[in-house]
Protein backbone atom coordinates (compact mmCIF):
# COMPACT_ATOMS: atom_id res chain seq x y z
CA UNK A 1 0.00 0.00 0.00
CA UNK A 2 2.96 2.27 0.80
CA UNK A 3 4.52 1.49 -2.11
CA UNK A 4 1.86 2.73 -4.18
CA UNK A 5 2.58 5.97 -3.16
CA UNK A 6 3.93 8.69 -5.39
CA UNK A 7 6.66 9.96 -3.73
CA UNK A 8 8.20 6.55 -4.51
CA UNK A 9 8.11 7.42 -8.26
CA UNK A 10 10.73 10.00 -8.26
CA UNK A 11 14.30 9.55 -7.46
CA UNK A 12 15.37 11.43 -4.31
CA UNK A 13 19.48 12.88 -4.40
CA UNK A 14 21.07 13.88 -1.55
CA UNK A 15 21.23 17.41 0.07
CA UNK A 16 24.99 18.93 0.66
CA UNK A 17 24.85 18.70 4.48
CA UNK A 18 25.71 20.84 7.12
CA UNK A 19 28.91 19.69 7.88
CA UNK A 20 30.00 20.91 4.07
CA UNK A 21 28.43 24.26 4.41
CA UNK A 22 30.33 24.61 7.97
CA UNK A 23 33.28 24.00 6.45
CA UNK A 24 33.15 26.46 4.09
CA UNK A 25 32.06 29.23 6.70
CA UNK A 26 35.53 27.41 8.45
CA UNK A 27 37.25 27.94 5.25
CA UNK A 28 35.79 32.08 4.17
CA UNK A 29 37.00 32.60 8.66
CA UNK A 30 40.66 31.18 8.04
CA UNK A 31 41.48 33.15 4.81
CA UNK A 32 40.04 36.22 6.39
CA UNK A 33 42.49 36.29 9.92
CA UNK A 34 45.15 35.19 7.16
CA UNK A 35 44.28 38.37 5.51
CA UNK A 36 44.42 40.39 8.90
CA UNK A 37 47.45 38.46 9.86
CA UNK A 38 49.25 39.60 7.07
CA UNK A 39 48.43 42.99 7.46
CA UNK A 40 49.65 43.20 10.47
CA UNK A 41 53.11 41.99 9.27
CA UNK A 42 53.21 43.99 6.20
CA UNK A 43 52.02 47.32 8.09
CA UNK A 44 56.15 47.37 10.41
CA UNK A 45 57.84 46.66 7.17
CA UNK A 46 56.73 49.40 5.38
CA UNK A 47 58.54 51.48 8.58
CA UNK A 48 61.39 48.92 8.86
CA UNK A 49 63.47 52.42 8.97
CA UNK A 50 61.43 55.07 10.54
CA UNK A 51 62.83 58.62 9.98
CA UNK A 52 62.21 58.91 13.55
CA UNK A 53 65.38 56.83 14.22
CA UNK A 54 67.67 59.87 14.76
CA UNK A 55 65.31 61.17 17.92
CA UNK A 56 65.51 57.95 19.78
CA UNK A 57 67.82 58.50 22.60
CA UNK A 58 69.10 55.07 23.88
CA UNK A 59 70.94 55.41 19.85
CA UNK A 60 74.44 56.54 20.52
CA UNK A 61 75.64 59.86 22.15
CA UNK A 62 75.11 63.62 21.13
CA UNK A 63 77.83 63.89 18.77
CA UNK A 64 76.75 60.91 16.50
CA UNK A 65 73.55 62.93 16.21
CA UNK A 66 75.09 65.31 14.41
CA UNK A 67 77.17 63.44 11.92
CA UNK A 68 74.45 61.04 11.19
CA UNK A 69 72.29 63.87 10.07
CA UNK A 70 74.92 65.45 7.52
CA UNK A 71 75.71 62.71 5.42
CA UNK A 72 72.95 60.30 5.46
CA UNK A 73 69.57 62.25 4.67
CA UNK A 74 70.27 62.00 0.73
CA UNK A 75 70.93 58.62 0.69
CA UNK A 76 68.06 57.63 3.18
CA UNK A 77 65.39 59.35 0.93
CA UNK A 78 66.46 57.59 -1.88
CA UNK A 79 67.04 54.14 -0.34
CA UNK A 80 63.52 54.88 1.18
CA UNK A 81 61.68 55.48 -1.97
CA UNK A 82 63.23 52.39 -3.42
CA UNK A 83 61.99 50.33 -1.03
CA UNK A 84 58.46 51.21 -1.06
CA UNK A 85 59.02 50.49 -4.32
CA UNK A 86 60.00 47.27 -4.14
CA UNK A 87 57.40 46.77 -1.27
CA UNK A 88 54.68 48.23 -4.11
CA UNK A 89 55.91 45.03 -6.63
CA UNK A 90 55.87 42.72 -4.19
CA UNK A 91 52.29 43.15 -3.06
CA UNK A 92 51.72 43.15 -6.86
CA UNK A 93 52.86 40.02 -7.19
CA UNK A 94 51.68 38.46 -4.00
CA UNK A 95 47.73 40.23 -5.63
CA UNK A 96 49.03 38.19 -8.86
CA UNK A 97 49.86 34.81 -7.47
CA UNK A 98 46.40 34.57 -5.25
CA UNK A 99 44.41 35.93 -7.76
CA UNK A 100 45.50 32.80 -9.79
CA UNK A 101 45.34 30.68 -7.52
CA UNK A 102 41.84 31.47 -6.30
CA UNK A 103 41.07 30.95 -10.29
CA UNK A 104 43.11 27.76 -10.28
CA UNK A 105 41.22 26.51 -6.95
CA UNK A 106 37.93 27.98 -8.60
CA UNK A 107 38.03 25.84 -12.04
CA UNK A 108 39.61 22.41 -10.07
CA UNK A 109 36.52 22.75 -7.89
CA UNK A 110 34.01 23.26 -11.14
CA UNK A 111 35.73 19.96 -12.76
CA UNK A 112 35.58 18.39 -9.66
CA UNK A 113 31.59 18.84 -9.12
CA UNK A 114 31.56 18.32 -12.63
CA UNK A 115 33.04 14.94 -12.33
CA UNK A 116 30.79 14.11 -9.61
CA UNK A 117 27.67 14.31 -11.50
CA UNK A 118 28.62 12.68 -14.18
CA UNK A 119 29.42 9.72 -11.99
CA UNK A 120 26.43 9.88 -9.94
CA UNK A 121 24.70 9.68 -13.37
CA UNK A 122 26.53 6.57 -14.70
CA UNK A 123 26.50 5.61 -11.66
CA UNK A 124 22.89 5.35 -11.17
CA UNK A 125 21.18 2.88 -13.75
CA UNK A 126 17.75 4.80 -13.03
CA UNK A 127 18.92 7.77 -14.89
CA UNK A 128 20.98 5.88 -17.46
CA UNK A 129 17.72 6.12 -19.68
CA UNK A 130 18.52 3.16 -21.97
CA UNK A 131 16.57 0.11 -22.13
CA UNK A 132 19.14 -2.36 -22.49
CA UNK A 133 19.17 -2.95 -18.15
CA UNK A 134 18.92 -6.80 -18.15
CA UNK A 135 17.15 -8.78 -15.48
CA UNK A 136 20.11 -10.47 -12.97
CA UNK A 137 19.97 -14.12 -13.80
CA UNK A 138 20.38 -16.25 -10.91
CA UNK A 139 23.11 -18.19 -9.78
CA UNK A 140 21.88 -21.57 -11.28
CA UNK A 141 21.55 -20.15 -14.97
CA UNK A 142 24.49 -21.60 -16.42
CA UNK A 143 25.12 -25.04 -14.24
CA UNK A 144 25.59 -28.19 -15.53
CA UNK A 145 23.52 -29.00 -13.28
CA UNK A 146 20.01 -26.99 -14.53
CA UNK A 147 17.06 -29.15 -15.54
CA UNK A 148 18.92 -32.47 -15.74
CA UNK A 149 15.82 -34.08 -15.03
CA UNK A 150 13.43 -33.09 -17.59
CA UNK A 151 16.06 -33.72 -20.81
CA UNK A 152 16.85 -37.50 -19.52
CA UNK A 153 14.70 -40.18 -18.68
CA UNK A 154 15.70 -41.49 -15.14
CA UNK A 155 17.42 -44.48 -14.98
CA UNK A 156 16.19 -47.51 -12.28
CA UNK A 157 19.38 -48.27 -9.88
CA UNK A 158 19.90 -52.24 -9.67
CA UNK A 159 20.95 -53.40 -6.22
CA UNK A 160 23.48 -56.24 -6.76
CA UNK A 161 25.02 -57.88 -3.45
CA UNK A 162 28.14 -58.50 -4.72
CA UNK A 163 31.26 -55.31 -4.81
CA UNK A 164 32.85 -56.62 -7.65
CA UNK A 165 29.80 -56.62 -9.98
CA UNK A 166 27.97 -53.32 -8.95
CA UNK A 167 27.55 -50.82 -11.49
CA UNK A 168 29.86 -48.40 -9.63
CA UNK A 169 32.22 -50.81 -9.56
CA UNK A 170 31.89 -51.33 -13.72
CA UNK A 171 32.23 -47.69 -13.69
CA UNK A 172 35.31 -47.16 -11.66
CA UNK A 173 36.89 -49.80 -13.61
CA UNK A 174 35.85 -47.93 -17.08
CA UNK A 175 37.06 -44.73 -16.03
CA UNK A 176 40.33 -45.47 -14.30
CA UNK A 177 41.50 -48.88 -15.23
CA UNK A 178 40.20 -50.41 -18.11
Amino acid sequence: RARDEPGHLTLKFREKSEAVSNKEALRRELEEKEKKAKGAIEAPADSAFPEDCDEDPDVGGGDSDAESDRGSSGSDDEDEEEEAELMRELAKIRAERAAEEAKAKAVEQAKEEEEERQQIAVGNPLLEGGGNMQLKRRWDDDTVFKNQSRNQPKEKKRFINDAVGSDFHRKFLDRYIL
